[in-house]
């Protein structure tokens, strides 16, 4: 378990002097999520959406722990919610994407990672997952340019690797 345990211990230490504060909420739902324990990420997540319900990144972790536990169709409803939150912001679109992409729907994952570039022209991880989802649909012309991209914007092996979600690699970086 790591250091997520004082992670928790610190969120909660915090929490019991002032049970409104979003940020020990949104530490404690990471740690949890980090940990495993993803109900009990969803219900620290679900009290810092609760206090912060326009932070986009709130629902973007709460899709993170829905997917990985299984509830598919909550984590899209995070990502739109997040993207509802923030239209104009690509990091909600690329999130998306990458699950889409795990789920297998390249069509949307493709679509998304779209408006992700059209947001940040540069985004070298949202060219390597959409290489990702052209290989998926089996258009290795168009994933190889898109990998040239990424490699061209500076996407390094490592950098790709942390950006994964922890069900391809590890914890969330």
């Amino acid at each position: 378990m790591g250091n997520y345990a004082d992670a928790i211990r610190d969120a909660d230490k915090s929490l019991s002097i002032d049970k409104t504060n979003e940020t020990a909420w949104r530490a404690r739902g990471l740690a949890n999520h980090h940990a495993g324990d993803l109900v009990q990420a969803v219900l620290d997540l679900n009290r810092a959406i609760s206090l912060s319900p326009n932070d986009w990144s709130l629902y973007v972790y709460r899709a993170q722990a829905w997917y990985e536990g299984g509830s598919y169709a909550d984590a899209l409803n995070d990502f739109a919610r997040a993207i509802a939150v923030a239209p104009d912001n690509d990091e909600p679109y690329y999130w998306r994407a990458v699950y889409e992409n795990m789920s297998r729907d390249f069509d949307a994952s493709i679509a998304d990672l779209d408006r992700a570039i059209s947001l940040k022209p540069n985004y070298a991880n949202a060219y390597k997952a959409r290489s990702e989802a052209w290989e998926g649909k089996g258009d290795a012309g168009r994933a190889k340019t898109d990998r040239l991209r990424a490699d061209q914007r500076g996407l390094s092996p490592r950098t790709w690797l942390k950006a994964l979600p922890r069900g391809l690699n590890g914890p969330l970086a």
